[in-house]
């Protein structure tokens, strides 16, 4: 054992300030004073690391606070008082600040710069003690949004303060809105099957609503409202470009109108039998379909 200068060798440890080193090293103070250890390179700023006797934190200092870790455990990064188990806090006017609570948990990243108006940031996790396994994501600030970006930091995916969602475009104008460039907007298809049905618009600002196997099963254009089944270029109303159409009654009992194009018998008009019409009036005409007559009725309004 050797005493002197306030420095203390005992059975290998190094005591600063005690008698009683319990460590290889133990460095301790006076009451009132924080006990510190310094390191410095050459004539380089030094740097700091001091326990900070009223809030029982460890500090590392250069220049001024830089990391604090609480007595809670709590880990601070320009900041002294962490409020979360990682507080992040740089105050500039590109502050950024972020922390990991261990309570719900949650992970804030807001900014709190002076140059800021209002707090701006993200939180991801949960907004209440009381949920269970949340999917929790949300925004800070007065004109906020949240956007998905790709490695060209193109917005893929955006969500307006108002509500509006935009997906291939960052302003989007109504709840949902899909901007493709290849056509295909919205694809639906059933589990497991191979086949699927698409939504999507084209240059003419046309409606598709096709499958994989059918191609432009329907089409509404934009400028003329013309509808087109089977047909992207419907040049009327409604255009069919198939064999047949069929007009049928709500119920399975009343009859039924067909329309069918065949390239061997050619154009032929028929209906499904129904007894009420075989009463001969000028509410009703006979067609001949299939060797043999068939009704079509019609009944005032």
């Amino acid at each position: 054992s050797k005493v002197g200068s306030d420095i203390n060798y005992t059975a290998g440890k190094v005591g600063i300030g005690t008698t009683a080193p319990n460590k290889s090293l133990h460095l301790q103070t006076t009451t009132g004073t924080n006990a510190e250890l310094d390191i410095q390179s050459g004539t380089k700023p030094l740097w700091g690391i001091y326990h900070d006797e009223t809030t029982e934190e460890l500090r590392f200092w250069n220049g001024d606070n830089r990391v604090v870790i609480g007595s809670a455990g709590n880990v601070g990064i320009g900041t002294i008082s962490p409020g979360a188990r990682l507080d992040t806090r740089i105050q500039t006017t590109q502050n950024i600040a972020g922390t990991v609570a261990d309570s719900y948990p949650i992970a804030s990243f807001l900014n709190e710069s002076s140059a800021s108006s209002g707090i701006r940031g993200l939180e991801i996790g949960a907004p209440t003690s009381g949920i269970i396994s949340p999917v929790y994501l949300k925004v800070s600030g007065t004109s906020s949004r949240f956007a998905l970006l790709n490695q060209s930091n193109v917005e893929n995916f955006t969500v307006l303060e108002n509500g509006n969602v935009g997906v291939g475009t960052a302003s989007p104008g109504a709840k949902l809105q899909i901007n493709s460039t290849t056509g295909e907007s919205i694809r639906m298809q059933y589990n497991g099957n191979s086949g699927f049905a698409r939504l999507s618009t084209d240059s003419a600002n046309s409606l598709i609503l096709d499958t994989v196997n059918l191609a432009n099963s329907v089409v509404i254009k934009d400028i003329t409202g013309n509808v087109g089944i089977g047909t992207s270029a419907p040049s009327m109303k409604l255009e069919v470009n198939w064999w047949s159409l069929m007009v049928k009654n709500h119920t399975t009992t009343n009859p039924s109108i067909y329309l069918d194009i065949s390239p061997s018998i050619g154009v032929r008009i028929y209906a499904t039998y129904n007894a009420a019409c075989t009463t001969v009036s000028s509410l009703w005409q006979q067609i001949w379909s299939a060797s043999s007559w068939r009704y079509l009725c019609w009944a005032p309004y």
